[in-house]
C-alpha cells in the first residue's frame, strides 16, 4: 500500500499538483491514520477532488462516473447489502447475468473488491467515483428506507390512524374486462414496508378530502401529485425523484398491471376500503418524458343520499323534469361536457324510478357506479358488444326503463330512438354545448328530424359549479367590471356578491363542494313541429325562451344571488347567448371578477425550474439578511415573520426548502418543523434550522424531529448557500451537475 501510495505521489508531483515537501507532510502525518494519501491531500485543500480523480483514472485505467447523475439501479441495489455497501463505500450501479458494476472511490482496494465478490457472488466491475458522491448516493438508495420509514411513521401517529388504516386499506383483485375488482385481504407482512404505506396513506389522503382523481406526474427533479378537488387540480405533494420508481411500480403492481412495461399504456383496477365506505379505482399509466404518468379515478360505491334538488335542480324545473321521465315511452337526454356531471343525474333519475315493478337495464362504458336493483351491462368492444349490439339485446329483455351511457354513433342512435317509441323510457347522454344544439347533433348523426320530435321528451343541459365554502362566506358589493357586457336584468339582479375568503375547512381555497347549472328544455307540442319541420336553432331557441326555458347562464345568476356560488364561477362554466348577443363566442364571455384573486395568483404555474424557499424569521434584519443572500441562488423566496405565519406559507406553497428560526413568537422553530413532518403534503420537504444558542441538546432536538440541517447565527453567507444548496440536493430538486459547480439548476 505505501508504495501505491508514493507512485500516486509521485504522479502527482511529477505533473506539478503538489510539493514535495507538501507530500512529506501528509505522509508523515498519514502514518497513524487508516488513509489514502490522495483523500488526505484533498482534506487539505492541497489538493482539488477532481484532480485526484482525473490522476487516479490514468493510473488505473479506470472509468469515472458521477453516481448522483446515474441512479443505482433496484436489481443491483438488492445484490448488495447495505451494510456491505456502506462499509466498502460501493453503490451498485448495473447488474448483468454475472458482472456487478459498482462506483467506489478506491477500485485499487484489491481487498475490498474480493469482499465486494465474495458477498454478490459476483464479479465486480469497479468505476471511479468521489468519496462525497458515494456518500450521498449511499443514503439517497440505501437509507431511503429508514427515513421512509419514520416519515410514514410520523404522518401516521398525527393522523391517528390504525394499523389497518394505515397499512392494510388497499383490497385488490384482477379487474378483467367486463368485471368488477373483487375484495381480497392484503398481504400483513407485505403491508409493513414503508413504500406500500406511503401509497396507502395518499391513497387514504385523497379518499378523506373526497378528490375525484390523483395524478402522479414524473417531472424532472421530482415526482408530483395532485388531487382533482371539486373540479380543479391542485399541488398536494413533491416526493423526492428517487422514490419514484417504487411509488409508481407499487401502485402498478397494486393495480394488477405489468410493471415491467413502461413504454406503452396500460390500465388496472383497485379496490379500497376505508372508514366504511367502498370505492373502486380506476388506474391509467401513460408514458412521459420524465418517466410514466398514472392517473388513478376514485369512485365511491357506497350508496350516496343524493337526489336532484341535491344537485341544484329544484322548483317547478325539477317537477318538469319528473313529469317527464316518468311517462312510459320516450326519451330524456342529458348534456354537457367531460365531468359536468351527466352520470349523477342519470343516476339520481334512475334511482327515483327503480321499484319492484320495473325493469331497468343500463348499458355502460365503463360502469362506473354500482346501483342496487338496476341490471347493468358492460360494453366490450374486443368481444363485439357495442353500444348498438347491448341496445339490441336490451330489448328482448323486457325492459321498462334503458339507460344508454353515451350516443356516439348514428346506429346507436337510430336504435334508441326507435325503443324510445316502442314502449321504452330512454335515457342517455351526449357532448353539445346547450339544449337546443343537441337537435341539430342528432341530425348531424343522421337521425330524421321526424324522429326526434316524436321520441324526445326533454333536453337537459348543464355544468358544475363550486360552491362557496359555508365556513368561511362573506358578503360584500360585486365589482362592477365583472359584468361589463350582461344585459341590465343581469345587473339588477346581482346586488350582492358572496365569497370565501378561505380557511382549514376548504384549505383557504373558498369554496367547499359543487352544485349544478342546469338548462332544461321540454318539448311542447310547438316545440315538435318545429322540430320536425327542420326548423334552425335560433328558431328553437326564441320558442323555448317563449315558453319559459331558462339558460344556463340565468340559472347560474340565481344560484349567485342566493349565495351558492360566485359569480367567477358562473362566467367561467355559462355565457350570455341572448338575441342581444347572436355570434358571441365562448371566448368573448364577460372576464372573471376574481382574475386577481389569491386563490388564481396561487394556482397560476410556477417556473419549475426555481426552487421556492418559504424563510420564516422574527428579526426583521436578519430576515432582510438572509432574503438577499438566497437572491444568489435565482430561488423565489416567501418570508414569514413567525412560525404560525411560516406554516401558512408552507401549507398554500409547499415550497422546496424551508428555513426556519428556532426562537418565534405563536409558533416556534420545533414547532414548525414538527407540523412539517407530521402532514403528508409537507413531510418530504428538507428544513433548515438557524438558532442563536449551539447548544448540543437544541441540535439533538432538531434532528429528532426531523431536520436536515442546522446553522448557527452569525454566520457566513457563504456557508448559508452552501447549506441551502445541500438540503436542495438531497431532496433532489438541484440537476447534481450544477450543484458541483455551485449554482441552481434553473
Amino acid at each position: 500500500m505505501q508504495a501505491e501510495k508514493n507512485r500516486i505521489g509521485e504522479l502527482l508531483i511529477a505533473q506539478g499538483w503538489v510539493r514535495p515537501e507538501e507530500l512529506e507532510v501528509c505522509l508523515e502525518e498519514q502514518a497513524g491514520r487508516n488513509e489514502r494519501i490522495g483523500a488526505l491531500l484533498v482534506e487539505k485543500g492541497i489538493l482539488g477532488e477532481q484532480t485526484l480523480l482525473e490522476t487516479l483514472s490514468r493510473q488505473l485505467g479506470v472509468e469515472i462516473v458521477e453516481v448522483t447523475e446515474r441512479s443505482g439501479d433496484a436489481t443491483a441495489l438488492e445484490a448488495l447489502p447495505y451494510a456491505v455497501a456502506k462499509r466498502y463505500r460501493a453503490l451498485p450501479l448495473k447488474r448483468e447475468p454475472r458482472v456487478l458494476h459498482v462506483a467506489t472511490p478506491e477500485p485499487q482496494d484489491a481487498e475490498a473488491i474480493q469482499a465486494l465478490e465474495f458477498a454478490t457472488g459476483m464479479r465486480i466491475r469497479a468505476f471511479l467515483c468521489s468519496a462525497r458522491e458515494i456518500d450521498i448516493a449511499l443514503e439517497q438508495h440505501y437509507g431511503m428506507e429508514e427515513a421512509l420509514e419514520k416519515i410514514v411513521r410520523n404522518v401516521t401517529q398525527e393522523a391517528a390512524l390504525d394499523g389497518s388504516s394505515a397499512s392494510s386499506i388497499v383490497q385488490v383483485d384482477t379487474p378483467a374486462a367486463g368485471e368488477r375488482p373483487a375484495d381480497g385481504p392484503a398481504d400483513p407482512a407485505e403491508a409493513m414496508a414503508p413504500i406500500i404505506r406511503l401509497v396507502n396513506l395518499i391513497l387514504l389522503e385523497a379518499v378523506r378530502k373526497e378528490a375525484s382523481d390523483i395524478h402522479f406526474e414524473p417531472t424532472r427533479h421530482y415526482l408530483q401529485v395532485r388531487f382533482r378537488l371539486d373540479g380543479v387540480l391542485r399541488r398536494r405533494m413533491s416526493i423526492p425523484k428517487y422514490l419514484q420508481q417504487s411509488v409508481l411500480s407499487r401502485i402498478k403492481v397494486t393495480a394488477r398491471m405489468d410493471i415491467a412495461k413502461k413504454r406503452t399504456p396500460q390500465d388496472g383496477g383497485i379496490r379500497l376500503q376505508v372508514d366504511g365506505r367502498r370505492l373502486d379505482l380506476r388506474v391509467s399509466s401513460l408514458p412521459t418524458f420524465y418517466g410514466e404518468k398514472i392517473v388513478i379515478r376514485l369512485l365511491d360505491q357506497t350508496e350516496r343520499k343524493i337526489d336532484l334538488g341535491t344537485l341544484g335542480l329544484e322548483g317547478e324545473r325539477r317537477k318538469s323534469l319528473e313529469a317527464c321521465y316518468r311517462r312510459p315511452q320516450g326519451m330524456i337526454l342529458v348534456t354537457g361536457p367531460t365531468g359536468s356531471g351527466k352520470s349523477t343525474t342519470l343516476q339520481c333519475i334512475l334511482k327515483d324510478l327503480r321499484s319492484e315493478g320495473t325493469n331497468i337495464i343500463t348499458v355502460e362504458d365503463p360502469i362506473e357506479y354500482e346501483l342496487e336493483g338496476i341490471n347493468q351491462v358492460q360494453v366490450l368492444r374486443e368481444a363485439g358488444l357495442t353500444f348498438a349490439d347491448s341496445l339490441r339485446a336490451i330489448l328482448r329483455q323486457d325492459p321498462n326503463v334503458i339507460m344508454v351511457g353515451e350516443i356516439r354513433d348514428g346506429e346507436t342512435a337510430e336504435v334508441a330512438f326507435r325503443a324510445a317509441l316502442t314502449g321504452h323510457l330512454v335515457l342517455s347522454t351526449l357532448h353539445t354545448n346547450d339544449t337546443v344544439s343537441t337537435v341539430t347533433r342528432l341530425v348531424d348523426m343522421g337521425v330524421p328530424p321526424f324522429l326526434i320530435s316524436s321520441a324526445l321528451l326533454a333536453v337537459i343541459s348543464q355544468r358544475l359549479v363550486r360552491k362557496v365554502c359555508p365556513g368561511c362566506i362573506v358578503t360584500g358589493e360585486p365589482d362592477p367590471s365583472a359584468l361589463d357586457g350582461l344585459p341590465d336584468r343581469f345587473l339588477k339582479a346581482v346586488d350582492k356578491a358572496h365569497w370565501g375568503k378561505g380557511c382549514s375547512q376548504c384549505e383557504q381555497t373558498g369554496y367547499k363542494g359543487r352544485v349544478g347549472l342546469f338548462e332544461l328544455l321540454i318539448f311542447s307540442p310547438d316545440l315538435r313541429k318545429d322540430v320536425a319541420s327542420s326548423a334552425d336553432e335560433g328558431a328553437i331557441r326564441d320558442r323555448a325562451r317563449k315558453e319559459g326555458m331558462l339558460l344556463l347562464l340565468e340559472d347560474g345568476i340565481e344560484k349567485v344571488r342566493e349565495g351558492v356560488t360566485t359569480l367567477d364561477e358562473v362566467l367561467s362554466a355559462a355565457y350570455w347567448e341572448g338575441p342581444s348577443d347572436a355570434g358571441r363566442s365562448e371566448d368573448d364571455r364577460p372576464s372573471s371578477p376574481e382574475g386577481d384573486s389569491r386563490e388564481a395568483a396561487e394556482s397560476s404555474s410556477r417556473d419549475p425550474g426555481r426552487p421556492t424557499i418559504v424563510y420564516s424569521e422574527d428579526d426583521p434584519a436578519v430576515r432582510e439578511a438572509v432574503c438577499l443572500s438566497l437572491e444568489a441562488l435565482s430561488c423565489d423566496v416567501i418570508p414569514a415573520e413567525d412560525g404560525q405565519e411560516g406554516w401558512e406559507k408552507v401549507e398554500s406553497h409547499l415550497p422546496d426548502l424551508v428555513i426556519t428560526d428556532i426562537e418565534m413568537p405563536r409558533l416556534d422553530g420545533y414547532g414548525l418543523l414538527k407540523k412539517i413532518r407530521t402532514d403528508l403534503r409537507t413531510a418530504f420537504i428538507p428544513v433548515l434550522l438557524l438558532t442563536g444558542k449551539n447548544r448540543c441538546e437544541d441540535r439533538m432536538k432538531g434532528f429528532l424531529l426531523g431536520g436536515d440541517d442546522y446553522i448557527e447565527k452569525p454566520f457566513d453567507h457563504r456557508e448559508l448557500l452552501a447549506r441551502v444548496k445541500r438540503c436542495l440536493e438531497r431532496s433532489a430538486f438541484v440537476h447534481q451537475g450544477a450543484a458541483r459547480k455551485g449554482s441552481v439548476a434553473c
